[in-house]
C-alpha cells in the first residue's frame, strides 16, 4: 500500500477510477460527481487537501477534505482497512 497526496488531473483520474469500480454499490461519489467537485474546488485550493491510497497500481481509497469540517472518501470494499488509514491521514 502507498499513499500520496493528490496532484492534479492524473489523481483525480485515479479516485474517479476508484469511483467507477465501487458505484453504486458501495456508494458515495461517482466519478462525473468528482470531476464536477474538482472543478468547482479549483477557485478554492485551500480548501482542496486529498490524499490516495494505492495497492499495486490500483486506487483503493482517497479522502478528500472539502473543508476544515467536512471528509468525503472512498475505500474499495476489497480494502476495509484503509478506511482507518484514511480516517487517521484526516
Amino acid at each position: 500500500m502507498r499513499r500520496y497526496e493528490y496532484q492534479g488531473p492524473v489523481a483525480l483520474r485515479a479516485m474517479q477510477s476508484l469511483a467507477s469500480r465501487v458505484f453504486p454499490e458501495a456508494g458515495g461519489r461517482h466519478s462525473g460527481d468528482l470531476a464536477w467537485a474538482a472543478a468547482c474546488a479549483e477557485s478554492a485550493p485551500d480548501t482542496r487537501l486529498t490524499a490516495l491510497w494505492t495497492v499495486g497500481e490500483v486506487t483503493a481509497a482517497w479522502g478528500w477534505l472539502e473543508s476544515p469540517d467536512e471528509l468525503t472518501m472512498q475505500v474499495d470494499p476489497a480494502h476495509p482497512d484503509l478506511a482507518d488509514e484514511v480516517l487517521a491521514w484526516a
